[in-house]
């Protein structure tokens, strides 16, 4: 069984780029810091793509109903993500069974990013809130700073705020995630190895905002809960689109 298994991946890998799933678009093969390039690219593609859809205006300016169609956009997007990550790592690792995700492999981290992005939008607004607030204050009083540096800034902090706790999470890597990265090597102890990234990324994102940011658990729910029907709606809308699309 073992070898059929390892026949069909070959066979597989000869049409599905495994290689570049696996390694987020060869950011595995950089020399050193891969996983936190990993995270970094797949919020600034997916950021730059939805400023160029939506609007700044619109993205930055508009929460929280901005929040929750892009919440809804990375919900979607996880999903995706997480089957050709499946796919792609089962794929590799009959090509070339040494590579783990202590190197070559950091899909993982990329939906990782991804999905905490859409599990903890209440709590990035909350502190995206915050942040800018006191940005604006120290602009206002002390530097005069012009219109375009402050959407600038208003973009970095939406942009960051995600990727730095779920960076302080991949610093401290907390338990299972070292065991895991030590005791296994295949495609679902790496998945749930970023699944645990994304755990311990949102708890750290909800406490922060529910500690210093004024969140309460009333709004994320309600939040939460427009979130899941943006997400259906987007659903609904995508394959309405699809079957318009095959009909004519």
């Amino acid at each position: 069984m073992g070898i059929f298994f390892q026949f069909l991946g070959k066979m597989l890998g000869k049409v599905f780029p495994a290689k570049i799933v696996s390694s987020f678009l060869g950011v595995g093969y950089l020399p050193g810091w891969q996983h936190y390039w990993s995270s970094f690219l797949i919020l600034f593609i997916t950021d730059i793509i939805l400023m160029l859809t939506y609007g700044g205006d619109f993205i930055l300016y508009k929460m929280p109903n901005s929040g929750i169609v892009v919440a809804a956009i990375f919900t979607k997007l996880a999903i995706v993500m997480l089957v050709l990550q499946l796919v792609g790592i089962s794929i590799f690792h009959t090509q070339d069974p040494s590579a783990s995700s202590d190197e070559n492999i950091v899909i993982q981290i990329a939906s990782g990013q991804v999905m905490t992005v859409a599990f903890s939008m209440p709590a990035i607004m909350s502190i995206y809130y915050i942040v800018s607030k006191f940005y604006l204050s120290i602009c206002k009083a002390i530097l005069q700073c012009p219109f375009w540096f402050n959407d600038l800034m208003h973009l970095f902090f939406f942009f960051i705020i995600p990727y730095l706790f779920f960076n302080i999470v991949e610093v401290i890597k907390p338990w299972p995630i070292s065991t895991i990265q030590l005791s296994y090597n295949n495609a679902i102890s790496i998945t749930f190895e970023g699944i645990f990234h994304v755990f311990y990324a949102v708890i750290l994102l909800y406490l922060t905002a529910f500690i210093f940011c004024d969140l309460t658990m009333h709004d994320a729910i309600v939040l939460n809960k427009s979130i899941k029907e943006s997400s259906i709606a987007l659903s609904d809308y995508f394959h309405g689109t699809i079957k318009k699309i095959s009909i004519e």
